[in-house]
């Protein structure tokens, strides 16, 4: 019997062989380990002129605030990345969703799958530019 598996990005799967415990919390899909994150990106490149030494210089002040307070660390992410964050998903806290492997650019996802839930990365330089990424689910 074929069953609906949790939305994967814009995507929607249908299996006979996922096992009930690959579903819970929905951090399955199609047999592929799903995370979500909130980055909080700074771009450097573009239109936007700030180097990528002064974006890591921007990052390493807003890791000093996340840091100063560990019990608030969550909430401090929050809050910087809604107000500072160069990715669209700013209006969201930062909050980008479920993703599998293959969905981000790869030095993104390998500093993501590289953290536990709740940890934040050091600075991750990508294509888009520098992030500081928390691992949410």
């Amino acid at each position: 019997m074929l069953q609906r598996l949790p939305r994967c990005g814009r995507a929607t799967y249908w299996s006979s062989t996922v096992a009930a415990e690959d579903l819970q919390a929905g951090k399955r899909c199609a047999n592929v380990v799903q995370i979500t994150t909130a980055p909080l990106l700074i771009v450097q490149q573009g239109n936007i002129t700030r180097s990528k030494e002064e974006a890591i210089e921007i990052l390493r002040k807003y890791e000093a605030q996340i840091k100063s307070d560990p019990d608030k660390a969550s909430e401090t992410f929050k809050e910087l990345a809604m107000k500072h964050s160069d990715c669209s998903s700013h209006e969201a806290s930062g909050d980008l969703g479920w993703f599998g492997p293959g969905q981000m650019q790869k030095a993104f996802e390998d500093g993501t799958y590289a953290l536990e839930i709740g940890q934040i990365s050091d600075v991750i330089s990508s294509d888009s530019g520098v992030h500081l990424i928390m691992r949410t689910g």
